[in-house]
């Protein structure tokens, strides 16, 4: 085996990368698994999107309001609806 690894050194570092993400990828699924499961449940009990964020999560922007206190309804008879 180190007489391998002493001739062919960029294989022998490609079999040892692959045997580490082979052993670790059972894990990190489990933990992407987890993740999804906790942040749906999150969003069930909360709901989404919460006030201070937009549909798709972005810090709303507060819009200034104009004052339409000058402003006059129409009255029923110039309703352009009749």
């Amino acid at each position: 085996m180190w007489e391998f690894a002493d001739h062919n050194t960029f294989m022998a570092l490609l079999m040892v990368v692959v045997l580490a993400c082979a052993a670790v990828s059972p894990f990190f699924f489990a933990f992407c698994a987890y993740n999804q499961t906790l942040r749906s449940r999150n969003i069930i009990a909360r709901g989404w999107p919460p006030p201070h964020l937009d549909a798709d999560g972005d810090f709303k922007e507060e819009e200034e309001v104009e004052d339409d206190a000058g402003c006059v309804p129409p009255r029923a008879a110039e309703s352009p609806a009749r």
